[in-house]
């Protein structure tokens, strides 16, 4: 039976999903009119007493034709799923410098009166990224949050990080920083990933999956959960997807999704779907 019923699923650059409905509905009306002929088989070797085992294998064929298109048009995944890049706001009991803080807070917001503008970096993004390249371990962590909390706030944040040269630093944090500061790059690297192309190939460039896999394998409960958030996102990219697996990203992420929090298994399950749509 599995010799007769050749089942050709399609890749992620195949038909458009009206068009395979529209192939589903036919071959279901095709199936349908297979099972009423096979209907009248059937009753013809209850009478006659033979042929029945060839009809019931006619039956399941039938069946299976009209099934598995419908499946395939429901099931399959067509486009790339994205973490939502929610921001809890994370708690720390450092304290952040004075000085630092009160200047940051004279440039609260990226202005949105014009486009051109807007996509630059403000005044605020440039001291947090001066500070998470220069500050001490707590200031780093505490810039690490606050870009975080701006890449979350708004898409133009997200470019303007990328502008002041946030994605570095960030990196390495994530591979080399406090256990603190490698939290908050990652879901600081998460959020920046999240729905902008040019941020994943930055991060991927450089060399942020790398981190991010050491993370999800080996780091605290909230690492490992902000390093799959952020390998979900980055897995959006069809070259980060091959570099992830690479990375041996694909085992500590079935980790998680089998055994971890309900915020691990979430980001988890994500990167693996995205990851999935590469047929390798």
């Amino acid at each position: 039976l599995a010799a007769r019923v050749a089942l050709r699923v399609p890749t992620r650059r195949g038909p458009s999903r009206s068009h395979r409905r529209s192939e589903a509905r036919s071959s279901s009306s095709r199936a349908q009119v297979s099972l009423s002929a096979t209907r009248l088989h059937f009753a013809a070797a209850l009478s006659t007493g033979t042929g029945l085992s060839m009809v019931l294998d006619e039956i399941i064929v039938a069946a299976v034709s009209a099934a598995v298109p419908v499946l395939l048009t429901t099931v399959l995944p067509t486009k790339c799923c994205v973490w939502p890049g929610s921001v809890k706001t994370p708690s720390t009991d450092r304290k952040v410098d004075a000085n630092k803080a009160e200047a940051v807070e004279d440039a609260r917001s990226v202005s949105d009166g014009n486009a051109d503008e807007a996509l630059q970096p403000s005044s605020e993004v440039r001291e947090w990224v001066a500070q998470l390249r220069c500050g001490g371990d707590g200031q780093r962590e505490q810039a690490a949050m606050e870009l975080w909390k701006l890449a979350s706030n708004s898409d133009n944040n997200k470019v303007a990080i990328a502008k002041a040269g946030g994605i570095a630093p960030l990196v390495a944090l994530a591979r080399g920083g406090t256990d603190g500061q490698k939290e908050q790059a990652a879901g600081a690297q998460a959020v920046l990933a999240y729905n902008n192309a040019d941020n994943q190939v930055a991060i991927a460039r450089a060399g942020g999956i790398a981190p991010l896999v050491a993370l999800a394998r080996g780091g605290s409960d909230g690492q490992k959960e902000h390093a799959a958030g952020a390998l979900w996102n980055l897995a959006c990219n069809a070259d980060n997807q091959v570099a992830i697996a690479s990375a041996g990203g694909i085992a500590p992420l079935v980790a998680l999704a089998r055994g971890g929090t309900d915020g691990q298994k979430e980001h988890a399950a994500g990167a693996l779907w995205n990851l999935a749509l590469n047929a390798d």
